[in-house]
């Protein structure tokens, strides 16, 4: 499940999934920049709350190759993945000899398969998707094409699409927030503010011709 991080003030903190392992053991994932505030945060109202949670820091231990296009899966087929998940699923497979969490997800707007796997494997496993997409065009690709292609489709990048007051609303993610919840940080702020203009939105616009760098 897609999810936002809101503070008291029910401005978006972050963003990421929540992955459900077994009954009681779940994987979060946060932007790239944000993972260590996100443990914090997470860790605070655990206490708070005086939950009995336990939480582990893994960002240091794994890596992450993100596979994407339209022979995706056509590659990971190859490297031994035969039934990907659906789109928002994941599944413990196999990549190439590597042992991965699987997660179909897409920043990209097309198919897309996040790899996340052991640190020390990364240049066998990236060699090795390499090799096997070298038929099917496979290209490296830097962060000029991810923007340009998370824009082309609509995905936000907080911090740099939203603000420190930024709330769902305001980028159209109301959707991402279930206000019938009993309770969640950022809930009595969010039913407090919905009553108020805010003229601020986040838009997208469709031009002719090749969009200005």
């Amino acid at each position: 499940r897609y999810a936002l991080l809101l503070n008291e003030r029910g401005h978006v903190m972050d963003d990421g999934m929540i992955l459900r392992d077994s009954e009681t053991r779940f994987v979060l994932s946060f932007t790239s920049g944000g993972a260590a505030n996100a443990e914090m945060w997470v860790r605070d109202w655990i206490d708070v709350w005086g939950l009995a949670v336990h939480v582990l820091d893994r960002t240091m231990s794994l890596a992450a190759i993100n596979v994407t296009g339209p022979l995706a899966a056509t590659l990971l087929d190859r490297a031994g993945l035969m039934n990907p998940p659906r789109f928002l699923g994941h599944t413990r497979a196999e990549i190439a000899g590597v042992p991965c969490h699987v997660m179909r997800l897409s920043f990209t707007g097309e198919a897309a398969f996040e790899l996340h796997h052991p640190i020390d494997r990364s240049v066998e496993l990236w060699r090795a998707l390499m090799a096997l997409g070298s038929d099917l065009g496979i290209r490296p690709h830097g962060l000029q094409a991810l923007f340009g292609l998370r824009l082309e489709k609509g995905h936000v990048i907080v911090g740099m699409d939203t603000e420190l007051d930024t709330t769902p609303r305001r980028i159209g993610m109301d959707w991402a927030v279930r206000m019938e919840k009993p309770r969640f940080i950022g809930r009595a702020a969010l039913e407090r503010t919905a009553k108020l203009d805010d003229q601020r939105r986040w838009l997208g616009f469709s031009m002719d011709g090749p969009a200005p760098m």
